[in-house]
């Protein structure tokens, strides 16, 4: 009889151990599968912002670049590139219909035109790339608004997996402690009762 209750008493601690080790694993796929799709969502998320952080980069370039002295974006720009070309064309019109293309009169009538066409639409182009940079910046602070999140997400999900992996390996810690005394227990009432271990 002895050896039945010990038996059991091993069984229960075994299956305890086992039950322990299975919640231990569920809790670490759980994590693991968190993981995943955190790391899945920030991923989709730069992707799909990635369009906004490229142009506000490129724009943010050419403001550097204008205020160093490197006019040739705002020049070769589609706004100041139309506005030169019909400025230009009127102006040589009106000039031809009244005999003056080409002259010196004409040649100076153009160059004050540029000098001021430049004044009057370079604010608008430093403006619209101001916009688009700062929509790239935007982008940017959103990434790391959804890195740290992320990460805090990741985090949480590591601790909750080593949390669970702990709490099993003390829970088999207990069930094999609780084996032992109850053995050593069982032992020495077994000694004092006179029991047969044998039989």
């Amino acid at each position: 009889m002895p050896w039945g209750a010990v038996a059991g008493a091993v069984i229960g601690a075994v299956a305890s151990n086992n039950a322990a080790n299975k919640s231990s694993k569920a809790s670490q796929k759980a994590s693991d599968q968190s993981i995943a799709e955190q790391r899945r969502e920030y991923d989709l998320a730069r992707q799909d912002q990635m369009p906004w952080l490229q142009a506000g980069g490129w724009a943010l370039g050419q403001q550097q670049a204008a205020l160093n002295g490197d006019w040739s974006g705002f020049y070769n720009s589609p706004d100041y590139a139309y506005a030169l070309d019909q400025m230009t064309r009127n102006a040589d019109r009106s000039a031809a219909a009244h005999g003056a293309l080409g002259s010196g009169g004409h040649q100076g009538d153009l160059a004050e035109l540029y000098n001021g066409l430049a004044l009057q639409n370079y604010n608008g182009y430093y403006g619209k790339l101001a916009g688009l940079s700062g929509t790239g910046q935007s982008a940017a602070q959103n990434l790391g608004q959804f890195g740290m999140q992320a990460a805090n997400n990741i985090s949480n999900a590591y601790q909750s997996a080593g949390a669970a992996r702990a709490s099993s390996y003390q829970q088999q810690g207990q069930n094999w402690a609780g084996l032992a005394q109850g053995l050593g227990n069982m032992y020495t009432y077994g000694k004092q009762s006179g029991w047969n271990w044998g039989g």
